[in-house]
């Protein structure tokens, strides 16, 4: 059975980011030799999920600017290598898929098909209605809708129609 962990993009190394700041010597030494322990680190991980890295809270500013934004262009030259990409694609043909509550509702918006013939195991799991349920609360205008009855109110209609359209309005005013 295939079996992967998938998380938000934030969660990952966006390569063209880390590329980027290679470029910019940065007035903090400290920063710039982390630089380098994140080239090493680079070679040694197969997922580039953050959570590996040590000291990340020491340089979170640094890593704010690495984290993946989930956009990414298929001109990109990291496009084949993005940690993130690739997890995804790992998490399309696993059988087993491990996530949080919150990505999840996310992704299955974007993705319809996402959890299609899976076994999903939920982190935070007693979250889940919770976020569903605030995912699922629309939210209505009620001076626009006022101004749609009182326009219907205008035009001829049956006495019924226009009593519970009156009623409306009133309930609503």
């Amino acid at each position: 059975i295939t079996c992967h962990s998938l998380k938000g993009p934030a969660n990952y190394l966006k390569l063209e980011a880390f590329a980027e700041s290679l470029e910019q010597e940065d007035q903090n030494r400290l920063v710039n030799r982390y630089k380098m322990q994140l080239l090493i680190w680079l070679l040694e991980t197969k997922t580039g999920d953050l959570d590996e890295i040590k000291q990340k809270q020491r340089f979170a500013a640094y890593f704010d600017q690495l984290k993946h934004d989930g956009i990414l262009s298929q001109s990109s030259d990291f496009y084949d290598y993005d940690f993130w990409q690739n997890s995804y694609v790992k998490a399309q043909t696993a059988r087993v898929v491990i996530t949080n509550h919150a990505y999840f509702l996310h992704r299955v918006q974007d993705d319809k098909d996402f959890a299609k013939n899976k076994v999903l195991v939920f982190d935070e799991a007693q979250k889940l209605m919770l976020q569903l349920d605030q995912l699922s609360r629309h939210q209505l205008n009620l001076s626009h809708l006022l101004q749609s009855l009182q326009a219907k109110l205008g035009t001829p209609l049956p006495l019924l129609e226009k009593r519970l359209l009156e009623s409306l309005v009133f309930e609503l005013g």
